[in-house]
């Protein structure tokens, strides 16, 4: 079962030919912390993709995968500073 994520989060699905990136408070690593995971719509499968450094900011929402489906690009808040982090070659 997917964990639906807090509400001021939906900005950061994003939806894709397979199924939906979307942010998960766990991650299947067991580091702990917040996660991107993959939901894949023919399988019903859940599969995290990669640790976030910070937890997501409901204020400002991003997440977009370029049509390769090979980057995913990201909001992400520090302190008072918000970031754009481009992560490549996750799968």
């Amino acid at each position: 079962m997917v964990e639906v994520p807090g509400i001021g989060f939906w900005g950061y699905w994003a939806s894709v030919k397979d199924g939906i990136y979307y942010p998960d408070s766990r991650d299947s690593r067991g580091t702990g912390g917040p996660s991107i995971s993959f939901l894949n719509l023919s399988t019903h499968k859940t599969n995290w993709v990669f640790n976030l450094e910070n937890r997501p900011i409901a204020q400002a929402p991003g997440l977009a995968v370029s049509p390769d489906g090979k980057s995913i690009l990201y909001t992400q808040g520090n302190q008072s500073n918000i970031d754009i982090a481009l992560v490549q070659n996750f799968k």
